[in-house]
């Protein structure tokens, strides 16, 4: 791989975003007992933020499955070779459209 400028801008601001999160972050941290942990859990922030993410991946595996699914209608991949294999390449080029992504549209 070759390394280019925009590899190393990107890899100097991921630099300076860590140093800015180490030096302002919390140099303490406090020590919770169990009740205090429990009334936390319990606050309905906690709870709604729970949901979600347990929402967000069930969402997310039910869209895999059914990717999966139209990818392995269409031809992809078998069980024995993963779906990254160069004979696969050719094969996404020939899908049908709904596989594919449409070409952005220029205003």
């Amino acid at each position: 791989e070759k390394l280019t400028g925009q590899n190393l801008v990107a890899t100097v601001v991921i630099m300076f975003g860590t140093l800015l999160t180490v030096i302002f972050a919390a140099h303490s941290t406090p020590t919770y007992t169990l009740e205090d942990l429990m009334s936390l859990y319990r606050e309905p922030a906690m709870i709604l933020y729970s949901m979600f993410v347990v929402a967000f991946m069930v969402g997310t595996a039910s869209k895999l499955k059914k990717i999966e699914k139209e990818m392995s209608v269409a031809g992809f991949g078998d069980e024995d070779e993963g779906v990254g294999e160069d004979d696969d390449e050719e094969k996404l080029l020939s899908t049908p459209s709904k596989l594919r992504v449409p070409p952005r549209s220029v205003p």
